[in-house]
């Protein structure tokens, strides 16, 4: 093979434009995958990544260049693409319900499959259910259904959308596996919202917004960088202020006003998001965590990124620093009282309004703290983020009850588990399950389970 053979891509995109519906959704894409490794194709929802891979494969209208291998193939029907070498992965799966597992792979066989042998080798459980009707296999297995479709021919590239969607997280980590070692007898394209995947096996990565390339190169450079504590001084000092003036602007007119409270924080804290929204827009801004977040670590026989360690650890600190300051300083001393009898304690002297400016003032650079940690969790940072994650922050607050610290900590571990295990054993309703809880909580213990009765 010639020097040139080896370093041309093996998919050569040039100024894709697509539609659907007369609606423009790929405009001027253009980018290269290389001939060996994973390349991932990144971007939040609706970016237009799975519109790129249909319009690779002429399953969109688009106009603009894709070369494969070195062929101008965009004139071509979608089928002759897919013999010239193509392996194409769904976003949802697609596998033919009525048929069984076998016949979803005859239906795929070309040239006598001579791949066969890795796919029985990567997919072994498929062997077994080889006369099992695909419509009753579970969702991971259905998965490889579609992977092993892929990989039974000599394909030259494999386009694959969101393999781990909607998986519980043991079989993201069998499929992302399966994923590697299928990468290392044929190049692929990679579409994928989970960037633990994406930082454990892909080579080179092109980010999408709005329908258009905003970056492409190495994947580790693009998600790795170093500055997280620079980050976390910066969300805490942020939210510190914002909260001292809410408190002081807001907040202390409505200390007898509870109802009044949660309105107007989180009446503000939507109208925030609109402004957000209206300067920078919606586009997330990927975050670059340091090298080491990527790495995981085993624990009973579970790979567990790094960054989930890191989460775990910063939020037993604060709560730890939380406890501390209020068992054993004079302003936690104050703030306890001021709780019980606020007008007693200014009886003493004291001025209160001090001591709760001062409590708002902590609970935001801990929020702050928790917008950055959640930014890389997430892997990105957007106006649209905290939404999800207010809710969760309410839904917590009301199991633990309003005015105790170890009551929220404890309904945090709690609904965190909960959402985990019904994800996991009940198809995917950890968030129905988790906002079902405060009701049943509210229904036998209506100040919460450590909240204060009035």
């Amino acid at each position: 093979m010639s020097a040139a053979a080896e370093t041309r891509p093996i998919l050569r995109i040039e100024g894709l434009n697509a539609h659907i519906a007369g609606q423009q959704v790929v405009e001027d894409v253009s980018f290269t995958v290389p001939a060996t490794g994973i390349t991932a194709l990144l971007g939040r929802n609706g970016v237009g990544k799975t519109s790129t891979i249909k319009a690779i494969i002429g399953l969109i209208d688009r106009t603009g260049a894709v070369e494969l291998d070195g062929v101008r193939i965009e004139k071509e029907p979608t089928f002759k693409i897919i013999r010239s070498g193509v392996g194409y992965v769904p976003e949802d799966r697609e596998v033919f319900s009525k048929l069984t597992v076998a016949e979803n792979l005859r239906l795929a066989e070309r040239d006598a499959a001579p791949r066969r042998q890795l796919v029985e080798e990567l997919f072994p459980d498929l062997l077994a259910r080889s006369a099992q009707m695909a419509g009753t296999l579970s969702g991971g297995q259905q998965q490889m259904v579609s992977l092993a479709r892929a990989l039974l021919n000599t394909n030259k590239i494999l386009l694959v959308d969101e393999p781990t969607k909607g998986l519980a997280p043991k079989i993201v980590a069998e499929v992302a596996e399966t994923l590697a070692e299928a990468a290392k007898t044929v190049p692929i394209l990679l579409v994928e919202q989970n960037l633990h995947v994406v930082r454990q096996f892909a080579a080179g990565a092109v980010v999408l917004s709005g329908g258009r390339v905003v970056h492409t190169g190495s994947a580790l450079e693009f998600l790795d960088d170093a500055d997280l504590t620079q980050r976390l001084l910066v969300g805490a000092a942020a939210g510190a202020a914002f909260a001292a003036f809410t408190e002081f602007v807001l907040i202390r007119r409505l200390y007898q006003r509870h109802i009044e409270q949660v309105l107007i924080t989180v009446g503000l804290s939507l109208a925030a998001v609109a402004l957000f929204d209206g300067i920078w827009g919606t586009d997330p801004v990927f975050i670059q965590g340091p090298a080491w977040f990527k790495e995981t670590t085993e624990i009973l026989g579970a790979r567990v990124p790094n960054d989930r360690f890191v989460c775990i650890i910063a939020a037993v600190l604060v709560l730890l620093a939380l406890v501390y300051f209020l068992k054993n300083t004079r302003y936690g001393m104050i703030i306890r009282a001021g709780v019980e009898n606020r007008s007693m304690v200014t009886a003493l002297g004291i001025d209160v309004r001090k001591a709760f400016t001062l409590v708002f003032t902590i609970g935001g650079a801990a929020a702050g703290l928790g917008g950055v940690l959640a930014s890389h969790y997430f892997g990105y940072v957007s106006p649209m983020l905290g939404g999800s994650l207010l809710i969760f922050a309410f839904i917590v607050t009301v199991i633990g009850g309003l005015g105790s610290l170890t009551g929220a900590a404890l309904a945090a571990v709690a609904v965190a588990l909960l959402q985990q295990f019904a994800n996991f054993y009940l198809g995917g309703t950890g968030d129905f399950v988790v906002v079902l809880a405060p009701a049943l909580v509210l229904l036998f213990r209506p100040s919460g389970l450590l909240g204060r009765t009035s």
